[in-house]
């Protein structure tokens, strides 16, 4: 029987996107303009010289986000780095699984066409979303698992956007897996150039085990049926079910773009702060002022709360640091009313320093045990069709319990918190119904985050916002999803908002570089 390695490598070989559905089409072509808005944010600050090649390179490919033409590899490296920069992609799982998969397609070789560099990027999103999802239960995709989602994501696209067979296919998957290493918290937490440059590394081990297996190199096309190995990257057992139903259940269906930096545990209560923001505009026609906010108040769920502790004790001001944290992010965006590239520059944060700083003290962070609890049963409901026994119930109440388990809970929910902690099976009722089932995956997995803001003026007055998923939230639809996309990728510049209307209608026949050639004019 081939391995598991060798039946996704089929698979992706023999994906054509011209055969998916229509509105999957329109959440690629979505993807790219998303992501091609952080590239060329992150291409138009300063610091973005530190991650292009030396001024002496040249090459054939257009490059987003500079003017240069670049060496195809160079080009390749670049996009991974500048879309990866600012914390600014978009998530799958907890993946950016965009920065692996929509970054490689834009400079492909001559004789590639649109169809296969959206092929490319499906193909990555729908393989690394798998393996992002059969490792939902560690403790969010970081660290260990995330590196192997990059370069996997990578491997893919690259793989299907060059039209290799399956066999080779195969190979160049095992080579980027068994060669992908961890990204620390550090590396996701630094500067915007230290980051790029880290998950760029990644994302060119995936494109590198292209080469190397076209080349004949060999890989171990065993290790996704290695629970152990999949196991000591996560840290939990693995959904051995995530791995099915391709071609029927599409996970690009659940990507989410984000509309502000961050991830998914910070971003739902900085986008419901950016919304208090500007609600007070529409209601008094001004902005509020940084030193009219008395205080803002934000009640999370466990996981977010113990999260933003760690962060907390952080010192710097690194633009990863300002994403992964509630309170630098709210202290940005009550100063600008911006949260973008052009604000989590080197300069504009050192410049603002000491406001930065004053205002993040007045951000109190609070835990909340009903937000903890809608979080956890909402999350783990969802996965429900994937939990195999006992064991993967409770690693999945632990990772969504967080360090609350070691709090004391109000006398309303002690019978629900002492079940999650004896007896966390008893939780997924859900699970009888449809297990093993792909389809039956719930919404929001990885990116349901209930948090409640309230934002307090100086003269007494306040501002509340309750929300619990993002605002491009992957449920929100293909069209919808699209205009967002869009408005990003525009960022108020006409030539682009005509740009994002052409890609619409761009031919899949048409030779590749005419994709990355609309997403950079303007």
């Amino acid at each position: 029987m081939p391995s598991l390695l060798h039946r996704l490598a089929r698979w992706a070989a023999d994906l054509d996107v011209a055969a998916a559905p229509d509105e999957l089409l329109t959440r690629v072509r979505a993807q790219h303009l998303n992501l091609a808005g952080a590239t060329l944010a992150a291409g138009a600050t300063s610091s973005s010289k530190a991650l292009l090649p030396a001024p002496l390179s040249r090459g054939g490919s257009p490059t987003l986000g500079t003017d240069r033409q670049l060496p195809r590899r160079d080009a390749t490296r670049a996009h991974a780095a500048l879309a990866a920069a600012y914390d600014h992609d978009d998530l799958l799982f907890g993946a950016p699984v965009g920065v692996g998969a929509a970054s490689v397609v834009w400079a492909l070789p001559k004789g590639s066409t649109v169809g296969d560099a959206l092929s490319g990027t499906l193909a990555g999103n729908e393989l690394a979303g798998r393996l992002a999802l059969a490792l939902a239960l560690s403790p969010g995709c970081r660290g260990g698992a995330l590196g192997p989602v990059l370069a996997l994501a990578a491997a893919t696209a690259a793989a299907r956007a060059q039209r290799l067979d399956a066999a080779t296919t195969a190979q160049a998957l095992a080579l980027a897996l068994s060669a992908a290493g961890a990204l620390s918290p550090a590396a996701q937490r630094a500067s915007a150039t230290g980051r790029g440059v880290a998950y760029a590394a990644q994302v060119m081990i995936g494109v590198d085990a292209v080469e190397q297996a076209r080349a004949g190199a060999q890989g171990p096309t065993a290790l996704l049926d290695d629970d152990a190995w999949l196991q000591g990257i996560s840290g939990a057992p693995p959904l051995r079910e995530a791995f099915g139903g391709l071609g029927a259940v599409w996970l690009t269906d659940h990507l989410s773009l984000k509309r502000l930096p961050g991830d998914a545990d910070t971003l739902t209560a900085v986008e419901g702060i950016a919304e208090i923001l500007q609600r007070h505009v529409k209601a008094a026609e001004k902005r509020l002022r940084a030193d009219q906010i008395d205080h803002i108040d934000v009640r999370l769920p466990a996981r977010s709360y113990f999260q933003q502790r760690a962060v907390a004790e952080l010192v710097g001001l690194d633009a990863g640091l300002i994403t992964r944290s509630i309170p630098r992010a709210a202290a940005v965006l009550a100063i600008a009313y911006e949260l973008g590239a052009a604000q989590l520059s080197p300069e504009w944060l050192e410049e603002r320093r000491e406001a930065i700083d004053e205002l993040a003290r007045r951000v109190h962070l609070f835990h909340d045990w009903s937000l903890t609890t809608k979080q956890t049963v909402q999350s783990v409901v969802a996965l429900a069709p994937l939990l195999g026994d006992h064991r993967q119930a409770k690693a999945a109440a632990r990772r969504f319990l967080g360090g609350a388990r070691s709090l004391p809970a109000p006398a309303s929910l002690e019978e629900w918190t002492e079940t999650a902690r004896a007896r966390p099976d008893h939780l997924f009722t859900a699970r009888s119904k449809n297990p093993g089932e792909l389809s039956a995956l719930g919404a929001h997995v990885g990116a349901f985050v209930p948090v409640e803001v309230k934002l307090y003026t100086t003269r007494g007055g306040w501002w509340p916002e309750r929300r619990a998923t993002l605002d491009g939230d992957g449920g929100l639809g293909a069209e919808r999803l699209y205009t967002l996309a869009s408005q990003k990728y525009a960022a108020g510049v006409e030539l682009r908002v005509n740009n994002a209307k052409a890609l619409r209608g761009l031919a899949l026949g048409e030779p590749a570089e005419a994709l990355v050639s609309l997403l950079n004019a303007g």
